[in-house]
């Protein structure tokens, strides 16, 4: 069996490719199944694309390319600054388009979501 290879791009908002990321390292993309997918690599701080991903106002893309089938697209989620071993480097985190909307639905906090209070109470017929 041959070892997959692994394409790193990173686009805008509108997909346009900035470039790919041929020298990033500890690539990994995490495929689960019924939760958010992720992926993840590493650039040095001297790489053409590091500016926009240093850049805290910059909002991008990252695709993932498995043997040059589409496997991953995402927003990065973080970006941050290293130093190990005397290099500088860029560790970069994205997540499925779906990380968004664990922050905007309804529920997701501890405590739930209710509709009206101890004194009102709907009428299920309301609801629905």
């Amino acid at each position: 069996m041959a070892v997959p290879h692994w394409n790193f791009i990173l686009t805008d908002l509108q997909g346009a490719q900035l470039g790919e990321l041929t020298n990033a390292s500890s690539k990994q993309v995490v495929l689960p199944l019924n939760r958010v997918p992720s992926a993840a690599f590493t650039i040095p701080t001297n790489h053409y694309l590091s500016p926009y991903l240093l850049d805290p106002d910059w909002d991008g893309l990252v695709k993932a390319y498995r043997d040059s089938t589409l496997r991953f697209i995402g927003p990065v989620v973080s970006s941050s600054e290293a130093l190990s071993n005397g290099v500088q480097t860029v560790n970069v985190n994205a997540a499925g388009p779906l990380w968004r909307t664990q922050f905007r639905m309804l529920g997701t906090i501890p405590a739930g979501w209710s509709l009206g209070n101890s004194v009102t109470s709907y009428d299920l017929g309301y609801i629905a």
